[in-house]
C-alpha cells in the first residue's frame, strides 16, 4: 500500500484492516482475493510485454531507427516495412510512432526529418579508423533524448489504457458481490505506474516491469 505524507513531514502509518474496509475484506476473503489478482497480474504482464518501447543499442543504431520511423510516417518507405515493435499490429505500431512524434515536434518546435538528416551526414562524412564520435553522441543526445522520453511516455500510456480496459470484465465479475475487494485492486490501477493520466498539452487522453498487484 501506498503511504501518505502526514504532518510535519513524518510518514502517515499505512492503512490496517481495522481502518480500511477493503483490506478487511481483501484479508477475510483470501479465495477471492487470489482470483482477481491472478486475473489482474495476467492482464498487467500481457500488457507490459505487448507495450515494450522502441529498443536499441547505442545511438547510431537508434538514429537509423528514427529514419525508417519518419520515412513510413511520410509515405517514403520501401515496402515491406521493417517491423520495430512486433509485438504491436503494424496499424497501432505506426500509430504510436505518429503520437510520438507528433508529441515530439509540438514540444520541440523542431522537424523530425530536419534534426535526422544532419546527424545522417555526420555519420557518413566520418573517416575510417576513428572509433570515438563525442561530438555527434551530444548532438545527438541534444536532439532526440526528449523524443525517447516521449516515446516510453507514449507507450506506457497504451499500455495502460490496455489494463483498465482488460481489467474491467474481471471486476465486473466480482463487483456485485464483492465490492470492497473490487475497490481494493481497483485502486492498484489507479495508481502509478498503471494509472490513467488526465488530457496535458501535447497529449491525448491516456494514463515496465512486471509488478504483480498485492493484496
Amino acid at each position: 500500500m501506498l503511504a501518505l505524507a502526514g504532518g510535519c513531514g513524518k510518514p502517515a502509518a499505512p492503512p490496517s484492516p481495522k481502518t480500511d474496509p477493503a483490506l478487511a475484506a481483501v484479508e477475510a476473503d483470501p479465495e477471492t482475493t487470489k482470483a482477481i489478482q491472478d486475473a489482474l497480474t495476467q492482464v498487467i504482464n500481457e500488457a507490459t510485454i505487448r507495450y515494450i518501447p522502441l529498443v536499441y543499442n547505442y545511438d547510431e543504431d537508434l538514429l537509423e531507427k528514427l529514419d525508417l520511423i519518419e520515412s513510413r510516417l511520410s509515405h517514403k518507405a520501401k515496402s515491406p516495412t521493417t517491423r520495430l515493435l512486433p509485438k504491436l499490429d503494424e496499424e497501432e505500431e505506426l500509430d504510436h510512432f505518429r503520437e510520438t512524434a507528433r508529441r515530439w515536434e509540438a514540444s520541440t518546435g523542431k522537424k523530425l526529418r530536419a534534426s535526422i538528416d544532419p546527424l545522417k551526414a555526420d555519420v557518413a562524412a566520418r573517416k575510417p579508423g576513428v572509433p570515438y564520435h563525442p561530438a555527434f553522441h551530444k548532438r545527438f543526445a541534444a536532439e532526440f533524448d526528449d523524443f525517447i522520453k516521449i516515446e516510453v511516455a507514449e507507450a506506457r500510456e497504451r499500455r495502460n489504457r490496455q489494463i483498465h480496459e482488460k481489467a474491467k470484465p474481471i471486476f465486473d465479475k466480482y463487483r456485485t458481490a464483492h465490492p470492497e475487494i473490487v475497490a481494493h485492486f481497483q485502486k492498484t490501477i489507479d495508481s502509478p505506474p498503471y494509472n490513467l493520466e488526465a488530457e496535458s498539452a501535447g497529449s491525448r487522453v491516456s494514463a515496465s516491469s512486471k509488478i504483480q498487484p498485492k493484496p
